[in-house]
């Protein structure tokens, strides 16, 4: 305590009554003090005995009125307060007027000050955020105690709202995890929140200002966190901000509100609320200021002039200087002293003592470019030195200080561009820059403030535009040792075959903690199956988590390991890890012959073209739905049978299933090219799931451009499902969700090539989840910075002689990291070296016929061996997909081709591979996008067989003895996809069927209602022999010309030359009659039997074992 203070007591009172009236002689915690120890005690000494029973008012700005035992010793007034001082607050103590002294007089002056509470162990070091959520739209926070069991929460006012008024409060479970929250109703939306114990009862309640009528609402807690029905105060006027602080020095808290007559208004008022000690408030003064242009008026408390009571500075006087206004003590002010700030005005501003000696001086920072942070050394007696510039950063939004280092002194943090600033002083007001945090490039609003309780001072941002969740960042503390770092996962990152149902564990370098926030610190992201939170057991270093619901067969499965781990000494994760793995399937034949043929006019109706497909339990029945184009829904109603296509929109370019707002079911995510209602370029849509596959609308994010395909993941770590979409071909779009489903656009990643696919992945395999895209004329990668944020790769873009079409990632070679898979004008596998740099490993042949030919590829254990296969799909392939079996080594078998639709022009698009029947092995669903719908095949072995044919080669024409088991269930026959008209049962195992024209050269293929097969080997289709082709005169017919009804014979000497039937065809092509065979008599020759035709010119149609003969037949 200064002499100043001394000086002003013996003024203030009368010399007559000098020796009578007891005067203020010393403080503790002195004003102004840091570094307060949290157990200390609070004293007043005065300059005579005093009585017992006296009382000092101790205020904490972050749980309330602090009560405790008051002990007199002789001159000594003593205040133990009942609770710990938080690490780094400030304390308000008031010594009131009034106290009584041994000598029957009393004290007639009060005393107003604040001192900092000590914040000893932190290094300033912060570990990466973590995120909590804050509700709608965001825009302003607080913390406090509000619930009264000694650890900090959080709240979040809306500055407007597109549902209702509303400040969300996030509970702190003690080691700053914030598993619950609840919401306060206001009457209007949230310009300003202030935390005060209003009504005296040793909670804070909260103060809200708004931009609305209301202006001015006070909120009061009952102690338990539980706040009434808003209060509406006595303003009327546009109000800016609102501060709180005991102003006439009786003890409770006082509102000072900053008003005008509108937002441009030049001239504005300071109106003082008083408090009548129980929380009601009236007008006792109010204070008006000329501004000098128009200017967002703020204002600072603190003591300006040390002399006992809160001051105020105004961000904007006359002339753009800083002002003050002084205090009488009894809450009247009067303009003061101002000094010249040489960018004319700022926006933030800080009374601290940054050299330690007693006194405040003051930081003040402009939000302009450049922006700057000012020092204002106060030399005593309210005299400062000339401004020294310390700190530099543009479009800077709020500021905070604290001893975030623990030397005890006090060091700032100030948010701007796309950064959050931290920096140190040497204990004398020098400071340094320190760590730079990831911010976005709207900037923060930024607390201090223990949240893990560790005694160190945790960074809380929140987004000041349009808000996202909170961002927290730990600061890592000295006593808790070594960081916290994960050594090992089981599975390991991009494992195959991991059990369907099992343990899996992270162990970490050091025992772990046991609380709450640890166990439940991995987060599951299954795309097919939800994974609800899953609460881990910890033993030592080790972190185990058993799911409760198993994953589907060949599910690939998302695991964060989040910055909530602590370990037991309560150091911080520093980063987190996002890896993926697949679950394991059960051997399956590879041969894909049950299921149904669904198409256009079946079971997903509606005709559209389809792209892509699938396969999720919207409904969680344990049974996999199919989702296409539309989006369109097909639920499973077990072993495989869909019912009707439920349609839930148009126009998605794609839709991804995640749990976007994390309460137990899988949500559908959808990009859009634009928005029909509103004339809007690209948007993220969500489709929120009740649980049974019921679906209504959620909040979309518009991206401002065109989004034309979705992939989806963890790209920050938070453990919640993110975006990134294609944006107008060139551009990258990144979306990170908040934790509820809401996502925010976070920025675009231009690209040199237009985009047409993309996959998320760790190609680099550092812990996070990049981006893989094809493009025009290459690979382009995208590297992960752990946040969200993407920068293109040194290899990117890697060059390919073609244009890739479809991407898609999987680790084909077993040795731990993810490989490509491409395709152009061919399906292409590109080989990780382990760094995120590939190399051509194989190219498979897949025919495409222009632009109409979308077409897919996707990978899975389709065999069950425990690696990963390949299924392809093309243009002009066709009804038909194609496998390829995988070797373990990346390398790949010939391919199989199975058929699926004989429809005119079917093209096959994308492909899914699911457990759709729930037998363990990977089924197929392909989109067909040539005819329409989605054909469903299951990995099962065929009701019927076909074990072989002969002969193996033949023209037109030649009869061929399939042989085989079930045949008599065979329906229908395609050579090489050409349907076979005529075909004989023999036996239930054998059956003929004769080559038809137009086959070529390809497999057989068998269909019945059970399934598909097809032969292994090709039958060869071959042309009539050359000698036959020289001398078509060999071939004769006869009688020609014919009149009515005739018999025709064909003569041809060689015994081998075998006609098998005829047809009447007229000038047109169009087929007259089929001709009846007729015995002769004659070697060689062979009759067919004709009905009467007009008379004119006729084609007579051979169909010969050599192929096609055809003869012209005139009719008199």
């Amino acid at each position: 305590m200064k002499k100043r203070l001394f000086c002003f007591a013996i003024y203030s009172i009368p010399l007559a009554l000098f020796a009578q009236t007891p005067a203020l002689t010393g403080l503790s915690p002195q004003q102004n003090a840091i570094a307060v120890p949290a157990t200390a005690a609070v004293s007043a000494t005065f300059s005579q005995p005093m009585q017992s029973g006296g009382k000092i008012g101790i205020h904490s700005r972050q749980s309330g009125q602090l009560g405790g035992a008051a002990t007199t010793a002789g001159n000594t007034l003593t205040v133990q307060p009942s609770r710990k001082f938080a690490p780094g607050e400030v304390v308000t103590v008031t010594v009131p007027a009034g106290l009584p002294s041994t000598n029957g007089t009393a004290s007639t002056t009060g005393f107003v000050y604040e001192f900092t509470a000590a914040a000893e162990d932190g290094t300033g070091t912060y570990a990466p955020y973590y995120k909590v959520t804050a509700g709608e739209t965001p825009s302003v926070m607080a913390v406090a105690d509000v619930d009264a069991d000694g650890d900090l929460d959080l709240l979040a006012g809306r500055s407007s709202s597109t549902t209702t008024n509303s400040i969300t409060v996030a509970l702190n479970e003690g080691d700053g995890a914030f598993t619950r929250s609840f919401t306060v109703s206001t009457t209007s939306s949230t310009r300003g929140i202030n935390v005060a114990d209003l009504n005296q009862d040793g909670s804070p309640d909260m103060v809200v200002t708004s931009s609305e009528q209301p202006y001015v609402t006070a909120l009061l807690n009952d102690g338990q966190g539980r706040f009434g029905a808003a209060t509406p105060l006595p303003i009327t006027a546009f109000t800016r901000s609102t501060k709180a602080a005991d102003v006439d020095g009786d003890g409770d808290t006082d509102l000072l509100v900053i008003t005008s007559e509108s937002f441009s208004a030049t001239s504005q008022l300071v109106t003082i609320l008083k408090n009548n000690g129980r929380g009601g408030f009236s007008t006792s003064s109010s204070v008006q200021m000329k501004l000098a242009g128009f200017s967002d008026l703020d204002i600072l408390l603190a003591d300006a002039d040390e002399d006992g009571d809160i001051d105020f500075l105004a961000s904007s006087g006359i002339n753009y200087r800083p002002e003050f206004w002084l205090n009488d003590g009894r809450g009247n002010f009067s303009a003061g002293t101002s000094f010249f700030f040489s960018p004319y005005s700022f926006r933030l501003f800080k009374a601290i003592d940054v050299d330690k000696d007693g006194d405040l001086d003051y930081l003040l920072g402009t939000g302009s470019a450049p922006g700057t942070i000012s020092l204002f050394r106060n030399n005593g007696g309210g005299k400062f030195a000339p401004e020294q510039k310390v700190a530099a950063i543009d479009n800077m939004q709020t500021l905070d200080t604290g001893d975030v280092d623990g030397d005890g002194d006090l060091d700032f943090v100030v948010s701007g561009n796309n950064a959050l600033l931290v920096y140190h002083n040497d204990g004398t007001g020098q400071f340094s820059r320190g760590a730079s945090l990831p911010a976005d490039a709207s900037g923060h609003s930024v607390l201090l403030a223990d949240l893990d309780q560790d005694l160190d001072l945790d960074i809380v941002a929140l987004q000041q535009t349009i808000g996202t969740a909170f961002k927290l960042f730990r600061n890592i503390n000295r006593s808790t040792g070594p960081a916290l770092r994960v050594m090992g996962t089981r599975p390991a990152p991009n494992g195959l075959y991991v059990p369907v149902q099992g343990a899996l564990q992270v162990t970490f370098n050091q025992p772990l903690s046991q609380a709450s926030a640890t166990r439940s610190s991995v987060k599951l992201l299954g795309q097919r199956v939800s994974q609800a939170q899953v609460p881990g057991t910890v033993t030592d270093s080790v972190l185990t988590l058993r799911p409760t619901v198993p994953f589907s067969a060949g599910e690939q499965v998302s695991m964060t390991v989040t910055t909530a781990a602590r370990s037991s000494r309560n150091a911080p994760l520093l980063a987190p890890l996002v890896y993926q793995f697949t679950a394991a399937t059960q051997p399956g034949p590879g041969t894909f012959t049950g299921g149904t043929q669904l198409d256009a006019a079946g079971l997903y109706g509606l005709g559209a073209r389809k792209t892509y497909v699938s396969a999720a339990d919207l409904n969680g029945d344990g049974y996999l739905d199919l989702i296409s184009d539309g989006p369109n829904v097909s639920f499973n109603l077990g072993n495989a049978d869909f019912g009707p296509t439920n349609s839930l929109g148009a126009g998605a370019d794609m839709t991804r299933a995640e749990d976007v707002d994390q309460d137990g079911d899988l949500d559908l995510v959808s990009s859009r090219t634009a928005d029909p209602a509103f004339s809007v370029a690209g948007y993220v849509r969500v489709l929120l799931n009740d649980g049974k596959g019921r679906f209504t609308n959620g909040t979309a994010t518009y991206i401002g451009r065109e989004a034309r395909s979705i992939a989806t993941g963890d790209l920050n770590g938070d453990g919640y499902p993110d975006a990134v979409l294609i944006g107008d071909f060139a551009s990258l779009s990144v979306a990170l969700n908040r934790g509820d489903g809401i996502f925010d656009w976070m920025s675009s990643v231009p690209t040199s090539n237009n985009i047409t696919s993309l996959a998320l992945a760790d190609l680099d395999n550092d812990g996070d989840l990049d981006v893989a895209a094809a493009t025009g004329n290459g690979l382009n990668f995208f590297l992960n910075n752990g946040r969200g944020q993407f920068s293109a790769a040194p290899n990117s873009p890697q060059a390919l002689t073609k244009a890739a079409t479809r991407i898609i990632t999987a680790d084909l070679d077993n040795d731990g990291d993810v490989d490509l898979v491409t395709i152009a004008e061919s399906v292409c596998v590109y080989r990780n070296n382990g760094r995120g740099e590939f190399t051509l490993n194989a190219s498979f042949p897949i025919t495409r016929s222009g632009f109409l030919a979308p077409e897919g590829v996707t990978t899975g254990d389709v065999d069950g061996d425990g690696d990963l296969d390949l299924l392809m799909a093309g243009g002009s392939t066709g009804g038909r997909v194609q496998l390829r079996l995988n070797n373990g080594q990346g390398q790949f078998s010939a391919a199989t081709e199975l058929l699926l639709s004989t429809a005119s022009f079917p093209m096959m698009s994308g492909v899914a591979l699911a457990d759709l029947d729930k037998d363990g092995d990977l089924d197929m669903a392909v989109a067909d996008f040539g005819f329409g719908g989605v054909h469903v095949r299951l990995n099962q072995a065929a009701a019927f067989t076909l074990t072989g044919f002969a002969p193996r080669s033949g023209p037109v024409g030649t009869t061929v003895t399939l042989t085989g088991t079930k045949l008599d269930e065979v329906t229908t026959i395609l050579l090489n996809g050409t349907k076979v008209v005529a075909f004989t049962l023999v036996t239930p195992t054998a059956l003929e069927l004769t080559v038809p024209a137009g086959a070529t050269t390809g497999p057989i293929t068998l269909l019945a209602a059970g399934g598909t097969t097809s032969s292994t080997q090709p039958f060869t289709v071959t042309s009539l022999t050359a000698n036959r082709q020289a001398h078509p005169g060999s071939v004769s017919i006869y009688p020609n010309p014919v009149r009515g009804a005739f018999t025709i014979t064909v003569q041809n000497p060689a015994a081998d030359f075998r006609t098998s039937r005829a047809e009447l065809v007229d000038n047109t092509g169009k087929v007259l009659a089929q001709l009846t065979p007729v015995a002769t008599a004659h070697p060689g020759t062979i009759a067919f039997s004709a009905p009467a035709q007009v008379p004119g010119l006729y084609i007579l149609r051979l169909y010969t074992v050599d192929g096609v003969v055809t003869k012209r037949l005139t009719v008199h």
